[in-house]
């Protein structure tokens, strides 16, 4: 770069100086009844809420399956004893039906049990509202295969332990998340 160019570059930034100096030494005049109307920014929203994971979730489950063995039990001793395997088979899949009607009809119409009203824990979607039908089909179906008595809620309890959200499978696919009411 030659001495002149060097020259006339120094000469345009000293202009450039000039300038934004005097664009800042004016003051600003804002009207603000030009300005577009403000409107609150809403609160960020999370995906889910973080679950109940204290040993209250696992009684209000223990309690809950006590009551709905009761029920099992109290309506099996009311059937007819049949001598038929075909029989005793739908008597047996009918009385089981029981066991998930206690947990889908509690929780689709209360939002809880009776072990989680005792614990002050219930069932909610992931935005904090009331579950629909459906979710509560999802839990009680899942309940299948992850809370089942036989192995103590071996499955369901894993689960919540380990996601960030304490939530087991039937609540990942249903939407919901139990929480603490109080």
């Amino acid at each position: 770069m030659s001495n002149a160019e060097h020259a006339a570059e120094g000469s345009s930034e000293e202009e450039n100086d000039q300038a934004l100096g005097d664009f800042l030494s004016k003051p600003v005049v804002v009207d603000i009844d030009s300005l577009p109307e403000l409107r609150p920014v809403p609160p960020l929203q999370t995906d889910f809420l973080i679950g109940e994971c204290t040993k209250r979730r696992y009684f209000a489950m223990c309690m809950d399956d006590v009551f709905a063995l009761i029920l099992m039990v109290s309506v099996a001793s009311n059937l007819p004893r049949t001598q038929s395997d075909t029989q005793s088979l739908w008597i047996g899949l009918s009385v089981y039906c029981i066991y998930f009607a206690y947990y889908f009809l509690l929780e689709s119409f209360f939002s809880r049990t009776i072990g989680k009203w005792f614990f002050g824990l219930k069932v909610v979607r992931t935005d904090g509202s009331r579950p629909k039908m459906w979710q509560c089909a999802v839990r009680t179906f899942l309940r299948v295969f992850e809370v089942n008595p036989c192995f103590g809620g071996l499955l369901g309890g894993l689960v919540i332990l380990l996601t960030s959200s304490h939530r087991r499978i039937g609540d990942f696919a249903g939407g919901t998340v139990v929480v603490a009411t109080s």
